[in-house]
């Protein structure tokens, strides 16, 4: 299956990924794919660089990691001793390091990027913000609980985070192309061209076309990491060396989001058939990443590629080479890419049933592989006819196409339920941010929800007039503000995170 997708994405142009795949310290499994610049045409190279975004997050927990071991610092110590201005806030005091690494901490998931905040300015906004929940009862993704993880490490080690990442981290494995933006002039090899817009697997009539996407600056210890597929993978080898206590450390159990997910040390766990996967994604602006680790197989991978929003597809490729690297067997298959979408469709010309990577048509089983996150080829035919597309799969009805055949699904109609609009205006529609993506306002009986895809959708609950407030084990908790056209009246966009999202 591996090799089938990727002699399909060789013969067009499209933005570039680079995976890699090792076992016990042993290169299983290397590919560079598609370009480094869709202007040039210059094909991607192993010494070609992304934006890590959140995959710089497990490699700031191991440097703080490190500086635990070392007995420089502890990690249910309060955060608060270590950074004396959080101690105006009482009850910042109560969240320590170790929840901070875990994003136990309480802390709202706070901007991506920097928007020309001062360090300063970013601590005063910190100090401004409401806990969410008390320490260590819930989990909730937080940029600014690594935001301080970086000046834990200031004020412990007397450097920039980014200077004590680099010393020990970055110099001691030989990762000569890694580093932090403020060192790009000085790194060797070259940035990929970072891509926004259409699905990185897609074909060209089933995607919209790439288009460059501006760099959003991030906030260094939250997703400010350049480096290689090859350097990744180095620094991934070294978390199974069993002498580094510090990264062992990572693969501690912390919190247990629900059954069988938990969140650790800078990482995340998956368990499936028994064996626990650790991982962590990114996407930002321009590009995606998806990294692995499975310490009972000795097993590590990454996935790079120069296109935002995909990291769901690099997930389901990393795996694929995983499983195929090992001879097809050995993993049980983890994560969205055995996800039960149990699709029925069906009109006069007969019934289809999509479930999970098997579309089962007239008693016939025919395997699919991932070819955008609406979209599969079958593995059973060689042209065009056999691609299969679902548009609109979880959101209200779907169309699936499959050739010639159009089916409708007919079980789920929650989107066409009607419901009076609030105030005259109409929220509903597509919004659209560079760096973050794609997500929907939709209108459900009379209720607004924030639908962020089939994974995440949640409630908004008014708290002003162009104001709502995300419901309770919402993907991001922050208010949501709507913006007015001055002379019209119309929406169009909100701010979420300090990230402004445009009306599409």
């Amino acid at each position: 299956m591996l090799d089938e997708l990727q002699r399909r994405m060789r013969i067009r142009q499209i933005p570039g990924l680079s995976m890699r795949v090792a076992q016990h310290g042993k290169l299983l499994f290397q590919s560079e794919l598609g370009v480094s610049d869709l202007v040039t045409g210059a094909d991607l190279l192993s010494g070609h660089r992304f934006r890590l975004g959140c995959l710089t997050k497990p490699i700031v927990a191991h440097a703080v990691l490190q500086l635990a071991r070392q007995g420089r610092l502890a990690l249910d110590e309060s955060v608060a001793v270590l950074i004396p201005e959080l101690a105006a806030r009482p009850e910042f005091q109560a969240f320590t390091v170790s929840h901070l690494l875990g994003h136990t901490s309480g802390l709202a998931r706070g901007p991506y990027c920097v928007h020309g905040y001062s360090d300063a300015a970013t601590l005063q906004r910190i100090l401004a913000s409401q806990l969410l929940f008390e320490p260590g009862r819930h989990f909730k993704y937080s940029n600014w609980g690594y935001y301080l993880l970086g000046k834990v490490i200031e004020r412990i080690s007397g450097d920039t985070a980014p200077a004590l990442i680099a010393k020990a981290i970055f110099a001691p494995l030989g990762m000569q192309a890694s580093g932090f933006p403020a060192d790009e002039v000085r790194l060797r090899g070259t940035l990929a061209t970072g891509y926004w817009k259409g699905w990185y697997f897609g074909a060209a009539d089933l995607a919209e076309a790439s288009e460059p996407c501006p760099h959003i600056p991030m906030l260094d210890t939250a997703g400010g990491v350049i480096a290689t597929a090859d350097d990744y993978l180095r620094w991934l080898i070294s978390l199974l060396d069993t002498r580094d206590h510090g990264a062992a450390q990572m693969f501690s159990h912390h919190h247990q989001v629900r059954p069988g997910y938990s969140s650790c040390l800078g990482m995340f766990m998956e368990e499936a058939g028994g064996v626990p996967f650790y991982y962590f994604a990114a996407s930002n602006s321009g590009y995606s990443g998806f990294m692995l680790a499975i310490p009972a197989q000795g097993l590590v991978g990454v996935a790079l590629c120069n296109q935002a929003a995909c990291n769901d597809e690099l997930r389901d490729m990393l795996y694929l080479a995983c499983r195929e690297s090992m001879g097809g067997g050995g993993l049980p298959r983890f994560g969205r890419y055995d996800e039960r979408c149990s699709i029925l469709a069906g009109n006069r010309r007969g019934m289809v049933r999509f479930d999970g990577n098997v579309l089962l048509r007239d008693e016939r089983h025919i395997r699919l592989h991932p070819y955008s996150r609406s979209a599969y080829f079958m593995l059973d035919g060689e042209d065009r006819r056999h691609m299969l597309r679902i548009r609109g799969r979880g959101q209200g009805d779907a169309v699936i196409t499959l050739g010639s055949q159009v089916f409708y699904e007919r079980l789920i109609r929650l989107r066409n339920r009607p419901g009076a609009q609030a105030a005259g205006r109409d929220f509903t529609g597509m919004y659209r941010h560079a760096a973050f993506g794609k997500v929907e306002i939709i209108r459900r009986e009379d209720q607004l929800y924030l639908s962020y895809g089939a994974a995440y959708e949640s409630l908004l609950q008014p708290v002003g007039q162009l104001r709502y407030k995300q419901g309770p084990g919402a993907f991001c908790f922050e208010d949501i503000a709507f913006q007015e056209d001055a002379d019209s009246g119309d929406v169009t966009s909100f701010v979420l995170n300090d990230m402004v999202f445009l009306r599409a």
